[in-house]
């Protein structure tokens, strides 16, 4: 569906492409060229930059309708606002084509839901194969009456709480090893994990659910705490989307963030209390950062040995 997409957006694009680099492959080529007349070739450079931007944005809202009557704050929204703040969770409000909320609206008034801005960059997969909705502690959802197409939201009273401790897993890699171990009668989510490889403590197993209550001390877009006082060694397990870049510390010690249930984090923890820190630390995102500082040093001196030569 995107490549379609792609391709249509360059058979139709790559004209303005052409002459875009035309006209600024010749700027770049008169400046080096001709040693005056450099003031107006900025400004020919800055309508240039202008058109460009503009072309390539200016129907991204053309919608007449403002931003505060197309997302309108609504009791849904309040309802979930004072939840949320109180117990922390989700809440699933699409199902198909029947959605409680106008599209988007979780992101602009910061409610977290498992709908969000459908973009090719996403990850494809972000829910365990089964028992999403508990799994990933969705305390709200949409129920959608199908006879009269009516959707309400209810609430979904076993759920997982967003941090948890279990001592039962069963070690599976690949979603379909995963889907499989989780179909088996013997597996009861509230008490076992699939994790992607054995962990490295000893962990004994139990038949009941964990007593420990992880508290999570903060929790921001790219950096969590949790405190919790395990009694015996066992699997901290979160119900948050598993990704490389993000990195476990334990008592300000690394420890390895295991796949758990295909999509989520678990986190091997010994006896006593503990604090968790978890951090989204990209090595591609710092190594943009060290070329553009070095790109700027550039430019920097660049110009300065520029204003010098004109002196």
């Amino acid at each position: 569906e995107f490549q379609d997409l792609a391709r249509q957006s360059i058979a139709i694009h790559t004209r303005s492409l052409v002459i875009l680099l035309f006209l600024s492959g010749g700027l770049i080529i008169a400046w080096s060229r001709v040693r005056k007349a450099h003031g107006v070739m900025l400004f020919a450079a800055a309508i240039l930059i202008f058109f460009d931007l503009y072309f390539a944005g200016y129907e991204f809202n053309a919608n007449l309708k403002s931003p505060d009557a197309y997302y309108p704050r609504s009791n849904l929204i309040n309802f979930l606002e004072e939840r949320q703040a109180l117990e922390g969770g989700r809440a699933r409000t699409r199902q198909t084509r029947s959605l409680l909320m106008t599209r988007n609206a979780g992101v602009l008034y910061r409610i977290q839901t498992m709908e969000g801005y459908l973009s090719p960059l996403r990850l494809s997969i972000t829910t365990p194969p089964l028992y999403s909705d508990e799994l990933m502690n969705v305390k709200y959802r949409i129920k959608v009456d199908d006879k009269t197409d009516s959707a309400v939201l209810v609430s979904n009273p076993i759920t997982m709480p967003s941090a948890y401790v279990v001592r039962n897993f069963v070690v599976a890699e690949g979603r379909e090893n995963v889907a499989e171990a989780m179909q088996d009668s013997t597996f009861d989510f509230r008490t076992t994990v699939t994790l992607d490889a054995k962990p490295s403590l000893d962990i004994q197993p139990e038949s009941f659910p964990a007593s420990e209550k992880p508290n999570f001390t903060n929790y921001e877009p790219n950096s969590m705490t949790i405190m919790v006082d395990m009694e015996s060694p066992g699997l901290l397990v979160l119900g948050e989307v598993y990704y490389p870049a993000w990195q476990a510390y334990v008592d300000g010690k690394t420890e390895r963030i295991y796949r758990a249930n295909d999509t989520m984090r678990a986190i091997p923890l010994s006896a006593g209390t503990h604090t968790v820190e978890l951090r989204y630390e990209s090595a591609s995102f710092r190594m943009g950062v060290m070329i553009s500082c070095v790109g700027l040093v550039v430019v920097v001196f660049n110009l300065g040995m520029l204003l010098r030569r004109r002196k």
